[in-house]
Formats: structure tokens, sequence, C-alpha cells
């Protein structure tokens, strides 16, 4: 995905071309005892980071608000999406 290119991190590159959200685990993970976000929480708000640092502000929006129903704590998001318009 150019987006995924566009930003040069490997490890992004291959979420985003391995999976789609609904192919993403959507509860939140654990890790040494601390609670983080879910696959699918962090798939939303990095696409749309990324989108909206490549000024690709419509993408950025659509991705931001079809992530809002999926993501517990949407902070992130909606904050995306106040920058993109």
């Amino acid at each position: 995905m150019k987006v995924a290119q566009d930003r040069g991190s490997g490890q992004w590159s291959r979420m985003v071309g391995a999976a789609r959200p609904g192919d993403l685990e959507k509860e939140a993970r654990e890790i040494n005892g601390k609670k983080t976000m879910s696959e699918r929480e962090v798939w939303y708000i990095q696409r749309a980071q990324a989108l909206l640092e490549l000024g690709r502000y419509q993408e950025a929006l659509e991705t931001a608000q079809a992530g809002l129903p999926d993501v517990a704590d949407e902070f992130f998001l909606q904050r995306i999406t106040a920058q993109a318009r």
C-alpha cells in the first residue's frame, strides 16, 4: 500500500498489507500486565494518521470515521477527524 511505503515503516507495511480491519483483533491486548490498544484500534489510528500526514485528508477522514464504532477510546480518531476537515 502506498501509505505504508510513504511512512517507511516495515512493521506498519506488513500489518496494512496483510489485513483488513475486520481481520484484526477487536479486544484489547495485555503486555507485561498492562492493557494496550487492540490491533484494530492501532490499524485505524495509524492508517488515519499516516493519511493525514500525507495530506490525503478525505481518506484520513473516511478511515477515522469508519473506525469510530470499533474503537473503545475514540479520542485519537475524533482528533484526526477534526484535523482532516
